[in-house]
């Protein structure tokens, strides 16, 4: 933690200070509270096991917060997920649990945190000081015995008031205070301060986490330090001066605009830690969830939630009652790097014993998942490496390592906690052994090779299959599978001789199996594409087929009758035909009925798979018509049923009309027994009537009842809010060349400027409606008939560069405070009495999106300006979702003769394509596009006559 001579704090917290050493070390503190946690209380390797169990035992915890006290609970949630901790940080929220702490998330309800709870009553009692009374006041709730409340925004709050009401409820529940329950179940508070801000050292955070900090080490108080946590790096390294935010973002050149990320460098630095293992995940563990405020799920910025779990849980064994020190301090910045070649693992650690001084460390291994060996080696006193040479079985290797003292003063010896964990992987740097036990197995008929094979290695990264075919040459990368897999299909296979080889491969050579011997496959191919025509007044059937094979013997046609039995060997033709007259094998015409067919082709080793099936009907009537002929609509797509009501149709007849225009086909050869359609992609904002008959070659039938459908314009809605969809900074006058890119929210703004990243489905659509909306809080000294106006961005910038001054990095803005076009407001949305904590009425820019998707104005985005007399606080897109910036649109596509761009086509459109033929207007870009129907780049007659169908 770092004091800051730049913070302005009230006269009598100084004097009170005068006395106090400006260094604080969580473990011993000489700046002391009575408890302190901060940056230096993140390693869990030097809380004893002890402690841990204590406060399990002992503590029950009321904890109320909003998004960025969830840190806490993250970071929680994450280390009792950990496999390698195997639930010793287990916590549960209804104290039900063996083996966990008992905490109660969002456990104080009637007041969302401390930042919206500061205002108080005619008593000097804010709402948050009345929620916990009520909560402690209940019999029920005797057992909590600590109370944590947090922070959203620290700027800008009394912090005064916040000290006199903690103080107010301390005399009254803590240890001899003033409530009846405080006898036998008094309670331990939790000061707090809040998160990093973006201003740096002095800031109107920062002042106020200071004040806070000095009371508590004034009145020997418990302190959780939620900025200091942040402030520095698990390295030590620190960065509140260089314009720190909450998402742990920084200015690493000074020139005023956060360009680096500490936790991104701690993480790069650090690939095998346990930091890196916590917020990346290991196998059985997902990584850290999304941390509030700072980064999405896995991302490096939820370093910050682990951190303050860790934190969090020294905060809990400390009120358990530990001293926060150990006989002996623990090693740690644990690293292991393996060399799987020459089988060793070296490690690295920090020494962190000075006073006393370790006479040697323990090195504890464990493989893979078995026990640990916790006393594996040892080296003598200030080593901070080690070198395991028996790593000689591949598999994973996790260490941890102890300082051991010989004496502990009382003649003792005694062991520090061990270190975090450290792990690497050993890999087999053989080469895998040969695959054995090649079989191959044919499926002629499917035209199959089956292969299987024994698996005779556990170090393979897979297998490839060498193939030869007909005795040529080998292709030797034919196929692969993956490590483990012992069989393989080898399939569409033309017919001849097959021969096979295994290769089981890795990084470091290749076994190779021997031969599985020629496979032969010599079945004819099927015949395709069979049709069949059938003749009713001759009583007979045509058919005829592709022939594939250049090895049948000759084709067997199967017959089946009325949906009978197939007759399998009904006829048969020699090799090459490709046609067949079903005469009734020569005995006459052929009775009335349906007649389906099949072929395969065969020769003395066996008959191929059959062809597709075809059917005929030979009738003396025409079939009977279709009825119960109905629609139903599914967005442009119309689907029609009907009833079959005949048994000697060869297909149906489905036409179509749109409006009142004519009848065409739409299908003319659905198939026999069918009984549906489905009509897609059809034009909105016409009316579609449908009908339908059955045909034989005798004849046709009647036509079916007729079916309408309305077809309406379909829209799709999406909205833009989150950190790839939107770019978006403040311009703040007071610190011009301050960039607030990744900054999630102000207290009080001037400028906003936000641009929108549009998705690849939007272009060339037709926006319908688009409207923008911007979320605010904070709000004060509220006149009536107050706006922020909207304005479009005219100079191109970018959210990392962005500055009242700069439009990006080293280039200027032409006017400070951004290039926009003051002269056309796009609209201005209207301050209400008392809103805060929600979006402001939104404003409409249909006009100016469609300007974007179409390419005809640039998208630089739009720019909100406050020049009003209220002071309001923005949140921007890095906040939570359903409190941020947003656009939402709706769009539809582009009707195909819609001339005019009003969404209908109708005689207008065929007017202004007239008039364009004629030479009285000319139609340019989309108007061209849409009446240029026949797609040839010229408008001309053809086009109109299919606006003109369109219309009808």
């Amino acid at each position: 933690m770092k004091l800051s001579s730049k913070g302005l704090l009230p006269l009598r917290f100084i004097l009170a200070g005068i006395f106090i050493c400006l260094t604080i070390c969580c473990a011993a503190n000489t700046l002391r509270a009575e408890i302190l946690i901060d940056h230096t209380c993140t390693d869990l390797s030097q809380i004893p096991d002890e402690w841990l169990t204590q406060a399990k035992n002992n503590l029950h915890i009321a904890y109320q917060h909003t998004s960025h006290g969830s840190q806490l609970i993250t970071g929680m949630t994450a280390l009792r997920a950990f496999p390698a901790f195997a639930g010793k940080y287990d916590w549960d929220e209804a104290g039900a649990r063996a083996g966990a702490i008992d905490l109660d998330d969002y456990g104080i309800p009637g007041c969302a945190d401390l930042s919206q709870g500061d205002s108080e009553d005619a008593n000097g009692d804010t709402p948050w000081t009345i929620a916990t009374r009520t909560l402690l006041n209940n019999p029920a709730n005797y057992h909590i015995n600590v109370i944590v409340w947090s922070w959203c925004d620290i700027g800008g709050h009394d912090i005064e008031r916040y000290l006199r009401n903690m103080e107010k409820l301390i005399s009254e529940y803590g240890a001899g205070g003033t409530n009846p329950r405080a006898a036998a179940h008094p309670v331990q508070f939790v000061f707090m301060t809040g998160h990093a801000n973006g201003g740096g050292e002095g800031d109107s955070s920062d002042s106020r986490n200071q004040i806070i900090r000095q009371h508590c080490l004034t009145y020997d108080r418990i302190l959780f330090d939620f900025s200091d946590i942040e402030n520095y790096d698990p390295d030590g390294n620190y960065f509140l001066d260089k314009l720190l935010n909450d998402s742990l973002y920084y200015d690493s050149d000074g020139n005023g605009s956060r360009d680096a990320n500490w936790a991104t460098e701690y993480l790069a630095a650090h690939p095998n830690s346990e930091l890196y293992q916590l917020v990346k995940g290991v196998t059985g563990y997902s990584g850290c969830a999304s941390c509030a405020h700072s980064g999405e799920a896995t991302e490096d910025p939820t370093l910050n939630c682990i951190l303050k779990g860790r934190a969090a849980w020294w905060l809990w064994a400390r009120l358990a009652g530990w001293s926060g020190t150990s006989c002996v301090q623990a090693p740690s910045n644990v690293t292991a790097t393996a060399d799987s070649v020459n089988h060793m693992v070296t490690l690295n650690w920090t020494d962190n014993s000075l006073s006393p001084n370790e006479d040697s460390f323990i090195i504890q291994r464990q493989v893979d998942s078995g026990a640990w060996n916790n006393s594996y080696a040892s080296v003598e006193a200030d080593t901070v490496y080690y070198v395991d040479n028996d790593a000689v079985v591949p598999g994973t290797y996790t260490y941890r390592i102890v300082a051991h003292l010989d004496n502990d003063g009382t003649g003792s010896p005694c062991d520090s906690t061990p270190s975090a964990i450290a792990s690497a992987v050993i890999i087999s740097t053989d080469p895998p052994t040969a695959p054995s036990d090649l079989s191959a197995s044919a499926d002629s008929v499917n035209r199959i090779i089956s292969l299987s094979w024994t698996d005779n290695s556990s170090n393979e990264t897979g297998f490839y299959i060498h193939r030869q075919v007909d005795g040529g040459a080998w292709d030797t990368s034919y196929d692969s599978v993956g490590s483990n897999v012992t069989h393989y299909e080898d399939t569409n296979l033309m017919p001849g001789a097959y021969n096979y080889r295994i290769e089981a491969y890795n990084d470091f050579g290749e076994g190779v199996s021997g031969e599985a011997g020629d496979t032969v496959v010599d079945i004819p191919l099927a015949p395709s594409g069979l049709t069949a025509a059938g003749d009713s007044v001759a009583g007979t059937v045509l058919l005829t087929w592709t022939d594939n094979s250049d090895s049948e013997t000759g084709f067997v046609i199967q017959r089946q009758a009325d949906g009978g039995a197939w007759d399998t060997s009904y006829d048969t033709v020699s090799s090459d035909e490709t046609s067949y007259t079903d005469d009734n094998s020569g005995s006459g015409s052929l009775p009335n009925g349906t007649y389906n067919y099949r072929v395969a082709a065969y020769n003395s080793n066996g008959t191929s798979n059959l062809s597709n099936e075809a059917s005929a009907v030979i009738s003396s009537s025409v079939p009977d018509a279709p009825s119960d002929l109905d629609s139903t609509l599914d967005g442009f797509d119309i689907s029609l049923t009907w009833t079959d009501n005949s048994d000697n149709e060869e297909y149906f007849v489905l036409e179509r009309r749109a409006d009142s225009g004519s009848y065409a086909v739409l299908d003319g050869n659905l198939s026999a027994d069918t009984a549906s359609y489905d009509d897609t992609g059809l034009q909105p904002l016409h009316t579609y009537t449908y009908r339908v008959k059955a045909v034989n070659n005798y004849g046709d039938s009647t036509y079916s009842n007729e079916t309408s459908m309305y077809v309406p314009l379909e829209t799709t809605s999406i909205r833009l809010e989150t950190t790839t969809q939107v770019d978006d900074s403040f311009l703040n006058p007071s610190s011009p060349n301050t960039n607030y890119g990744p900054t999630n929210y102000l207290s009080v703004f001037e400028r906003y400027v936000v641009k929108f990243n549009f998705p690849a489905e939007l272009a060339g659509k037709r926006i319908v409606e688009a409207s923008i909306a911007f979320y605010g809080w904070n709000q004060s000294s509220f006149p009536a008939g107050q706006y922020l106006d909207l304005y479009r961005v005219t100079a191109d910038w970018t959210e990392s560069g962005v500055t009242w001054n700069n439009a990006a990095s080293g280039e200027a803005w032409t006017t400070p405070g951004g290039d926009f076009d003051s002269g056309s407001m796009l609209g201005h949305t209207e301050f209400a009495g008392g809103a805060d904590h929600a979006f402001f009425p939104e404003i409409d820019i249909t006009g100016l999106v469609q300007d974007w998707i179409d390419g005809t104005v640039a998208n630089y985005g739009v720019i909100l300006v406050n020049d009003s007399t209220v002071s309001t606080g923005l949140k921007a897109s890095e906040y939570n979702n359903g409190q941020r910036t947003y656009l939402e649109i709706t769009y539809c596509s582009w009707l195909d003769g819609d001339v005019t761009l009003d969404g209908v086509v109708d005689q207008q459109d065929v007017d202004a394509c007239v008039a364009h033929i004629l030479g009285k207007t000319v139609l340019t870009d989309r108007p061209f596009n849409h009446a240029d129907m026949t797609d040839d780049g010229v408008i001309d007659v053809r086009d109109v006559v299919a606006i003109v169908n369109l219309v009808q």
